[in-house]
């Protein structure tokens, strides 16, 4: 299936960065954006909504196994501390943010799957001295598979980790292996 990177020119966006479309079989895959000056890209897809949203929470707790084993650089100093930002919705409608260490990832369905205010998750967000990723929906309802997305932000390539997780969990099937030259492409420097 052919896969191309179609940069999208958009109005009154700083010349320091550039928003990237990743299209297979004339399909939107996932979009990105590359901040040329500080040197870091991110990409945003939407889900496969037949998958449970615990287990997109077991996808990213893998994935981050993975950079951890894999020999990434750690980039410290840059971006947000390491830790878990949940972002979850009252009764009321008000967006209440929730923090948890890292090191909750690892124990993922006692510590997130578990945690309260589970089916009011809106956002989580996942910053590590890797990659920061996040499961979001941007409307103020909760997080589902239907209408929910999630992103990467890196300073790196994240090879076959990155590749993985687009490939197990976007809503446009591709493989692990065709997808992976476009993303080392777009999180290149």
């Amino acid at each position: 299936m052919a896969m191309t990177i179609e940069v999208i020119q958009t109005e009154n966006k700083p010349c320091d960065s550039m928003d990237l479309a990743i299209n297979s079989g004339g399909r939107r895959l996932a979009l990105g954006e590359r901040f040329l000056k500080d040197g870091y890209s991110a990409i945003y897809w939407h889900v496969n909504p037949l998958i449970a949203k615990s287990q997109y929470i077991r996808m990213l707790a893998d994935f981050y196994a993975a950079l951890k084993k894999g020999g990434y650089k750690a980039i410290d100093g840059k971006g947000f501390p390491p830790g878990i930002d949940i972002g979850w919705i009252t009764p009321e409608r008000e967006v209440r943010q929730h923090l948890m260490p890292l090191e909750d990832l690892t124990a993922w369905e006692r510590s997130i799957v578990g945690y309260q205010h589970y089916h009011r998750i809106a956002s989580m967000r996942v910053n590590t001295p890797y990659a920061d990723f996040a499961m979001e929906r941007f409307d103020g309802n909760p997080w589902d598979a239907r209408n929910g997305t999630l992103g990467v932000m890196s300073h790196q390539p994240l090879g076959l980790p990155l590749a993985r997780l687009v490939a197990d969990s976007a809503c446009v099937p591709v493989k692990a292996a065709e997808i992976r030259p476009k993303l080392d492409d777009i999180f290149t420097f």
